[in-house]
């Protein structure tokens, strides 16, 4: 089997992937390699020395470091675990380990803390340099005043800059590789020592060409040598680098970023109300028009996919680490957009599969509008400057005045400040930057200037805002935090003395487990949370507190925790071992709707989110998105009416059998998975992203040819498109139904699709037919609110009421309240499949019905080419006879080759699920 890394002309490095969690740590190869574009490592090394570089994935969720061992793989070539990036394990052969490792002598555990910097992307683009003159300074060190420079910031040539796609005037993101066999007999010159730095750089003719330098690194951005040892292997001074590889991670950038609930918390409801109500509602009511229009809705979700392309290529590495959403969805998200951009008639927008997407899709901007608002903040590119007193900044791109000032993820509203905003004369020259004196960076927002992004808006824009937040100087309302000192993990011991991490596998598979998303999460259920009925408000504050600043110290803890070994369960100050528990009973004590329904698949699909407790995370919920959202009702037709986009003359016999083949092996492991993981959407979404990369591995091997694969894309788009058998379900149900006896019962914790919490409600179970017809009209008449569900297992009609007369519950249970319609007593079929007359489409299902996703996400480049080679040739005009051409014989021969022009417009149809009948 072929695993060998290569290096492709013009798109990077192409490195083999396996499995290694697949089958119980058995492992599989996957069908597609990863692409690493513009990376040191591929700058630092020949293309044959990189040969043996292998990229393994493990169970992030459940990392297992045995599912890293050393393997002797299908080549032959036994690789071990060399660096790790993230999810990622980089495995190589011996002798490439051992160059790569000489990076990391020092420190071994900085291959899996500072792994990544090998191959993030520099998207600005990566070269090797030779014979740079180059200053190393410790911005600690007053005797290097002068250059400037801070914790990860330096400066560089303007001439240097732009051979490296900087821009004139403006910082950029820097990677930096020096290996020490590049000293070619200069070793007096050189470092003793290789090493890898990242941090920013900023172009300043005066401090480097002047003084005959291309770089003044300060010594704060170089990786991988333990702290200890600076002085004696890399020294300050001047040196000479005959080589050295280096990157262009991005340019300093004005990126607009989305607000959150993470600063929301903090306000005071009416602040919240009159600051972002506004922002918020003009989007909500373009959403609102949009989701009523298909095809302009497709449009716009091009759009705006490539605004968050360009937006996400702006970012730092630390934001992308951040950075919610499973992989799997941002596969079959980029899919579809491929799809979308291909599909130049609008075909796909009538499809189960897009009414699907773009029903997910719009429920999240929905989503968003209620958990973040409509408002955006402005950021910029956090840059050092000593000469600037405390508690001013320098915004260029902002007005002069005063400025709210952040940076995500915010600990608590201390973290949250009012500068003065004024433009230095020298400072503002600088584009897309925010001047700050390091010590208000480091005291109120934890920020170095590696990169770091501040967020910040104009006081002007949120007066409401800016009047509840501190000035820069203020005390503040909680305890202080502070960035801890970095812990390696070599040197963490367990309580026995021993070393806790005995080899990098280990090291790897911890360096990656964080709690920064849990913690912030308790930090918003405590900070939001109010008294219970009769609890002691007094009291209550006094507990509220003392858990907020534990959950802040064990916050900082966890941020830093891709960088160091310490985690919050090692704290004893703040009773880390304990601090998890405390806030999760708090939470059941004290329970919050919109921490609990924020990530639920279900809001904004089926129902709002529930808002009606005080607080401002409540308030644009309540008051702005819920009046203005109603579900997406994007029709769609039955699958079978898009078989003709690909043609089924040509189709081989074996290719629709192995088409079958694969539907029904699908549908079976879809259902394992759903067993096997239950209500976990996130884990769920994973394997099913496995599952689709070894179908796709399958099909590379079944159809190596163009032609061979175009059949396979014919076949399955073929048998996804097959009209279903329904009409046989739905005698079989009717003739159930016959046997069955109307219901009547109060069900507690009864559940509604439209609704999030459970109710107790009266529920008027009627078998399919024309009863359900019947009592459907009459609640309707005698003016009772109910939803219609469709019952997951019998052919019944759920009707849940609301609001009923005891007198009217009195009947219905002297009438119906005894039936019982038990599964031992009726004949029910052995393949029953629920299908409801068709004219009951007015009952809502609970279950998804299919929508032919393999033949989307599997053969995803053969759809997109027929969609963009597809031709109209034909157009039925139906409805002529119900006409004024009624009478007309258009086959006549006064209507051969004659041109008309044709009207088409918009049949309105409105469909209502959940209904009140006045």
């Amino acid at each position: 089997m072929d695993l060998t890394t290569r290096v492709i002309e013009g798109s990077g490095l192409s490195i083999p992937i396996f499995d290694g969690a697949h089958n119980n740590g058995k492992g599989r190869y996957l069908s597609e390699p990863e692409i690493i574009k513009n990376s040191l490592l591929e700058q630092m090394f020949e293309p044959e020395e990189l040969q043996s570089l292998l990229l393994v994935k493990i169970d992030n969720r459940n990392p297992d470091a045995n599912h890293l061992r050393a393997r002797n793989f299908a080549d032959g070539t036994l690789r071990r675990l060399t660096f790790s990036s993230g999810n990622s394990y980089y495995f190589a052969d011996d002798d490439l380990r051992q160059k790569i490792r000489r990076l990391f002598a020092t420190e071994p555990d900085t291959a899996c803390r500072y792994g990544s910097l090998l191959v993030s992307n520099c998207y600005k683009g990566s070269d090797t340099l030779e014979n740079l003159r180059v200053k190393i300074v410790d911005f600690n060190d007053p005797e290097y005043a002068h250059y400037k420079t801070g914790d990860c910031h330096g400066k560089i040539s303007p001439q240097l800059t732009r051979q490296l796609g900087s821009e004139q005037n403006c910082p950029f993101q820097f990677r930096f590789a020096w290996r020490r066999q590049w000293a070619e007999g200069s070793e007096q010159s050189c470092p003793r020592v290789s090493f890898l730095s990242k941090g920013t750089l900023l172009p300043d003719a005066r401090l480097t060409e002047a003084e005959g330098y291309d770089i003044i690194m300060d010594r704060s951005s170089i990786k991988g040598i333990k702290k200890a040892r600076l002085d004696e292997l890399v020294p300050c001074g001047d040196y000479e680098f005959p080589r050295a590889a280096m990157g262009n991670r991005g340019n300093a950038r004005v990126t607009s970023y989305d607000n959150s609930w993470q600063f929301t918390i903090w306000y005071s409801e009416d602040a919240v109300r009159q600051d972002l109500k506004q922002p918020t509602e003009e989007k909500a009511k373009v959403l609102a028009d949009l989701q009523r229009n298909p095809l302009a809705l497709a449009r716009y979700i091009v759009q705006e996919y490539d605004k968050e392309q360009q937006r996400r290529q702006e970012r730092s590495e630390e934001e992308f680490e951040d950075e919610d959403g499973n992989a799997n969805s941002q596969v079959q998200e980029s899919r579809w957009i491929s799809l979308l951009r291909s599909d130049k008639y609008g075909q796909l927008v009538e499809t189960p599969k897009f009414r699907k997407f773009a029903t997910d899709y719009v429920a999240g901007r929905w989503r968003d509008l209620a958990i973040k608002s409509g408002y955006s903040h402005s950021s910029g590119m956090a840059m050092p400057s000593d000469d600037l007193p405390r508690g001013t900044v320098c915004v260029p791109h902002l007005p002069e005045g005063d400025v709210i000032l952040t940076r995500y993820p915010i600990v608590n509203s201390d973290n949250i400040r009012l500068y003065r905003n004024s433009h230095d004369p020298e400072l503002k020259k600088t584009r897309n930057v925010i001047w700050i004196n390091p010590k208000d960076a480091e005291e109120y927002h934890q920020a170095d200037f590696d990169g770091d992004q501040l967020m910040v808006s104009p006081a002007s824009q949120l007066p409401n805002v800016a009047k509840e937040t501190l000035r820069a100087g203020e005390s503040g309302r909680f305890e202080a935090v502070k960035q801890r000192p970095k812990l390696a993990y070599t040197e963490v011991v367990t309580d026995d003395g021993g070393l806790k991490y005995q080899n990098l596998a280990q090291i790897a598979a911890a360096a990656n487990q964080n709690k920064v998303g849990l913690v912030a999460t308790n930090i918003g259920r405590v900070q939001s949370s109010m008294p219970g009925e009769g609890e002691n408000v007094e009291r209550f504050e006094r507990r509220q507190r003392k858990l907020l600043n534990r959950l802040f110290q064990a916050l900082q803890v966890e941020v830093d925790s891709p960088k160091s070994a310490e985690r919050l369960e090692n704290i004893k100050e703040i009773e880390g071992e304990n601090l998890l528990s405390d806030a999760k009973r708090w939470s059941e004590s004290h329970p919050s709707h919109f921490f609990d329904f924020k990530k639920d698949d279900r809001l904004y699909r089926s129902f709002a989110m529930p808002a009606d407790a005080p607080g401002s995370i409540n308030v644009l919920a309540r008051e702005v998105v819920n009046p203005l959202w109603e579900p997406t009702r994007i029709r769609s037709r039955d699958r079978h009416e898009f078989r003709y986009l690909f043609p089924k003359d040509d189709l081989s016999v074996d290719a629709l059998e192995w088409a079958e083949a694969l539907k029904t092996r699908f549908q079976q492991t879809r259902d394992e998975i759903q067993e096997r993981v239950g209500e976990d959407r996130d884990a769920f979404n994973e394997e099913l992203g496995k599952l689709y990369d070894s179908y796709r591995a399958e099909i590379n091997e079944l159809f190596p040819t163009t032609e061979e694969r175009f059949e396979g894309a014919a076949a399955l788009w073929y048998t996804q498109h097959t009209r279903l058998e329904m009409d046989r379900h739905r005698r079989d149900c009717l003739a159930l139904a016959e046997q069955m006896d109307i219901t009547f019962a109060l069900q507690h914790g009864y559940e509604v699709p439209s609704e999030a919490l459970p109710r107790d409600a009266y529920v008027l179970s009627v078998p399919f037919g024309a009863d359900a017809i019947r009592w459907k009209e009459t609640l309707e008449q005698k003016g009772i609110q109910f939803d219609a569900m469709i019952h997951p297992q019998l052919p019944m009609i759920e009707f849940a009421l609301k609001d009923l007369p005891t007198r009217l519950v009195e009947k219905l249970e002297a009438k119906f309240g005894q039936n019982v319609n038990g599964l031992d007593t009726l004949r029910v079929p052995d393949d029953l499949r629920i299908i409801p007359p068709a004219d009951h489409t007015w009952a809502e299902s609970r279950q998804d019905s299919g929508v032919g996703a393999l033949a989307y996400n599997l053969l995803t480049e053969e759809v997109c080419q027929q969609l963009q080679a597809f031709q109209f040739d034909e157009i039925k005009v139906l409805g002529i006879r119900h006409n004024d051409f009624a009478g007309e014989n258009f086959a006549s021969k006064q209507w051969r080759n004659q041109s008309v022009s044709i009207q088409v417009g918009e049949f309105e149809r409105y469909c209502q699920v959940n209904r009140k009948v006045e």
